[in-house]
């Protein structure tokens, strides 16, 4: 497998897809959950190159032997593909990915694990789409097997992801107690990064409750684990949420932190190829001029990031376009209308 692998990958970036999918010796599927593996390593670090693993895989996948096994490797490779189009912003084709998976699963073997990964994935997207009540439906549905396959990793993932759309709704001390809950199921030195996302979510539920001051004393004691275990994702996160946490002081010395970290989330973001971390920054930005009277800064810094939108798929012409260019031009309704604008973002670009 690895000298396929190593072949394969002899040929240019652009034409490794055709080679894989025209050439009998990449049709196996070992190649294909290499890729695979390949593909979810990245997720935390090149949203490009997860969606190129993804692809890769796809294509090998789809000149396997017709059987239940080449089945379930195609539904892997779509939620794979559906999974990294989605990190990189493209949220029609990734819910058409989603979809092509669930095709494929009365043709596998009926591995629920492959059915909890779709829901998962799905329960993301709509996560990211505001849907959250749909969201929670679908995270539970797959909780419930994960916890029949004895999957307690898998559960942990599941309820951390299912607390942030709780927490979306309003209801951050909820949130916070199944965070809780899922940080009793991490093996901490077997997944030290499951066990620093969880520390972060805790953090970003603790701020919802308006605990600004005791979340920004639990960021500055979990610096530790940040550097000893976050990669690019999550340490851009952590840059987000401590400009966040900061704006709510309203002193000098906080404003300047929350500029600074909001500003280079939102640089970081654009070079990663993540555009609507970059917006979601920004409009954070916006907003934190907005209520600090600081509306000179804002026509210039809106001219920025609608461009961004347009990268998402937002046009100029949109309703969340023309909501964000007149904050600009009404000072009174600027702070509101950034919110709608960041609204309808969520929804209109799928996260």
């Amino acid at each position: 497998m690895e000298l396929a692998l190593k072949a394969l990958f002899i040929y240019p970036r652009e034409r490794r897809a055709q080679v894989a999918r025209n050439c009998r010796r990449y049709w196996r599927d070992d190649l294909c959950r290499a890729l695979l593996d390949r593909s979810y390593q990245e997720r935390f670090s090149s949203p490009s190159e997860m969606r190129h693993y993804a692809a890769l895989a796809l294509a090998v996948s789809e000149n396997l032997p017709p059987c239940a096994a080449s089945a379930d490797l195609r539904a892997r490779a779509w939620v794979g593909l559906g999974r990294a189009l989605k990190i990189s912003g493209r949220l029609l084709d990734a819910e058409a990915a989603i979809a092509r998976a669930a095709e494929e699963e009365p043709l596998g073997s009926g591995d629920p694990e492959i059915m909890a990964c779709r829901m998962e994935c799905l329960a993301s997207l709509r996560l990211r789409q505001s849907r959250f009540p749909e969201a929670i439906d679908l995270y539970n549905k797959a909780a419930e097997i994960r916890e029949g396959l004895g999957d307690w990793h898998g559960l942990a993932a599941n309820l951390m992801a299912t607390a942030v759309g709780i927490a979306e709704l309003g209801k951050a001390q909820e949130a916070l107690r199944l965070q809780t809950r899922a940080n009793h199921l991490i093996d901490r030195r077997a997944d030290p990064r499951l066990s620093l996302i969880g520390r972060h979510n805790g953090i970003q539920f603790i701020l919802g409750m308006g605990r600004h001051h005791e979340a920004w004393k639990l960021m500055e004691a979990s610096e530790p684990y940040y550097r000893a275990a976050g990669d690019d994702l999550i340490l851009l996160q952590r840059r987000h949420l401590r400009g966040r946490i900061a704006r709510e002081f309203g002193s000098q010395a906080m404003d300047q932190i929350a500029e600074s970290e909001l500003r280079g989330t939102a640089q970081d973001a654009i070079e990663r190829g993540m555009p609507y971390l970059a917006a979601k920054s920004l409009l954070e930005l916006a907003g934190f001029y907005a209520d600090r009277g600081r509306h000179l800064l804002l026509p210039e810094l809106i001219d920025e990031i609608l461009p961004i939108f347009e990268a998402l798929g937002v046009d100029r012409e949109s309703l969340a376009a023309r909501v964000l260019r007149s904050a600009a031009e009404d000072r009174a309704k600027a702070a509101v209308l950034l919110r709608t604008a960041a609204e309808h973002l969520a929804a209109v670009a799928g996260y």
